[in-house]
């Protein structure tokens, strides 16, 4: 995919490596299970905490899952595009602008969903902080991760070339901020107190 380029994100590109699209496709929807799970473990592991909040961050959790689920479905354009050995790709005036607008309205769907898993990490790095059950500083972290996600969201909708200036730095903070959380519960895990 060429991004601006409709002409460059073709069906036929597609087709030629449509085991490829379709496989990425398994993978991202595959990848939502065990990320969903994720999401039910981490505020569990708070309910001890602040009840509400971690349903409420479950919730955002789950919420982040569902719309990136759907989003998906605009994946599959090229693959009904391309269906019955093309047919359907002769029969369309414009198939690589169809094409390219549903890769592009997956980007946007995806970006809401980031814009939900928000929500999760906020209150996630606020239980943190509350609970002292991990360092104060992943608590922070997480905070700020959230805080991240609402800007890269916000600048995908708001504007794209803003977005295209600070997207890698702000995917580096938030990958450093989630990573401490995921080897922190790795490899010191935490001790629960029993109520």
């Amino acid at each position: 995919m060429v991004p601006g380029d409709a002409a460059a994100t073709t069906a036929r590109a597609i087709l030629d490596n449509e085991w490829l699209w379709r496989l990425g496709l398994a993978v991202h929807l595959l990848y939502l299970v065990p990320g969903l799970t994720m999401k039910v473990i981490v505020s569990g592991l708070f309910r001890s905490v602040d009840p509400t909040l971690a349903r409420l961050a479950l919730m955002f959790g789950v919420s982040a899952v569902t719309v990136e689920a759907v989003a998906l479905v605009y994946l599959t354009v090229p693959l009904a595009v391309l269906e019955n050995g093309g047919a359907t790709l002769a029969a369309l005036p414009d198939t690589p602008a169809l094409v390219y607008l549903a890769t592009r309205l997956f980007a946007n769907g995806f970006g809401f969903s980031l814009l939900l898993f928000a929500g999760l990490c906020i209150l996630v790095g606020v239980l943190i902080l509350r609970s002292r059950l991990l360092p104060r500083a992943i608590g922070a972290m997480m905070v700020v991760a959230g805080l991240c996600y609402v800007v890269n969201t916000l600048a995908l909708i708001l504007s794209p070339a803003f977005f295209e200036r600070i997207n890698h730095a702000i995917l580096l903070t938030i990958l450093l901020a989630e990573l401490s959380l995921a080897l922190w519960l790795l490899l010191k895990g935490i001790v629960i107190p029993r109520s």
